[in-house]
């Protein structure tokens, strides 16, 4: 479970600045679910960074607002978001703890964490599910193996198959998100 780990997920993500840091929860897209990890990656892999920042005040509705940390949920974005921003190390890791308690049922949950003009940003993709049913379907000509995780939760899909790749499209991947999210 990442909460114990926040702090050094925090740490990460403030001092490797030019990646985010990312955390698959134990059923949604970790590859070895029985343990913790951290991964990081370029920012430029993840769109939900670019839309917090593009996004007009619309896409977002505010969930809590203090003096030291703003929570918003974006609103009408095929998933279900959340944001966390604040300067406050101590703030990011409360809230974040908050949120995981009254959210989250057994780690189904994506985060991506990065930190930007003083703030930390952190993505918070509360999963209901692990796998969308194309992943299982038995018709290799309909099967999708696509297992969401951070990566995809942002915005960028990504395929192990080049057939996968070529014949996925705008609705299913609506509908991969609907099952999940």
């Amino acid at each position: 479970v990442i909460v114990p780990y926040f702090g050094d997920f925090l740490y990460f993500a403030k001092n490797i600045t030019d990646f985010a840091i990312f955390y698959n929860g134990a059923n949604c897209g970790a590859s070895a679910p029985f343990h913790a990890h951290f991964q990081a990656a370029e920012k430029r892999y993840f769109n939900v960074i670019t839309d917090y920042k593009n996004l007009p005040p619309s896409y977002f509705e505010t969930v809590e607002s203090t003096r030291t940390v703003d929570v918003k949920i974006f609103k009408n974005y095929l998933r279900q978001a959340f944001c966390i921003s604040t300067s406050d190390e101590t703030a990011a890791k409360a809230t974040f703890r908050q949120m995981f308690e009254a959210h989250i049922e057994a780690n189904m949950l994506n985060v991506i964490c990065c930190f930007e003009e003083g703030q930390y940003r952190i993505f918070v993709f509360p999963r209901k599910k692990f796998r969308p049913t194309q992943f299982f379907e038995e018709d290799e000509t309909k099967r999708l193996a696509i297992s969401p995780a951070s990566v995809e939760m942002s915005g960028h899909f990504v395929t192990i198959f080049k057939e996968h790749f070529d014949r996925i499209n705008k609705d299913e991947i609506l509908d991969i998100y609907r099952q999940i999210s």
